[in-house]
């Protein structure tokens, strides 16, 4: 079956997610000792916020495994761009081995979380078999959870995915994704 109209595995994840670091980070020295000091308590912002330094290279040399680190860091603490920015180091192999299966499993945090484009990396790793079993079912769910989660690329991609589906595929996806939706506290 071939892949639907404008989805490629090469486009599946987009770039981590950063802030404006004049704004939320801070650019110099002084800025990433009290990030630092932060971080230090246990701060999740904080931990994320160095991560986009390293990431960056804003302040630091570029590290993506150092980024990585407080990128987890920040995850384990359930914190949203944490979650998602991990999961896309792990499909790309950012910082981190590659692992499909452990971006999935950031991925669903993501999602869980309410992060916009998680849901729509998942479909995509749904519908390609990356780190799953292909599934086309599970990618319109995801896509569909991707449209409840506020992601404008969600609609057309679940319309390509339903064009290589049944109405009864599209319906079982359909339920998959509000009964995943009902489970996570949304509608």
């Amino acid at each position: 079956m071939p892949s639907p109209v404008g989805v490629q595995a090469s486009g599946l994840a987009d770039s981590p997610r950063t802030l404006t670091l004049n704004q939320d980070a801070g650019n110099g020295a002084d800025d990433l000792k009290k990030l630092l000091a932060l971080a230090a308590t246990g701060q999740a912002r904080a931990q994320y916020l160095i991560g986009v330094r390293y990431q960056e290279g804003n302040g630091v040399v570029q590290d993506f495994a150092m980024a990585a680190n407080w990128y987890r860091k920040a995850a384990e603490q359930k914190y949203p761009n944490a979650l998602y920015n991990l999961g896309h180091y792990y499909y790309n192999g950012k910082g981190v081995n590659q692992d499909f299966k452990t971006a999935r499993f950031w991925f669903e945090k993501a999602a869980s979380s309410g992060d916009d484009k998680a849901p729509g990396n998942l479909g995509v790793m749904y519908m390609i078999g990356e780190g799953v079993s292909r599934d086309l079912v599970e990618s319109y769910k995801w896509a569909t959870i991707g449209i409840a989660n506020g992601d404008p690329r969600a609609a057309e991609f679940r319309r390509d995915i339903a064009g290589h589906l049944t109405d009864n595929q599209i319906s079982a996806g359909g339920v998959r994704a509000r009964t995943w939706l009902k489970r996570h506290g949304r509608k």
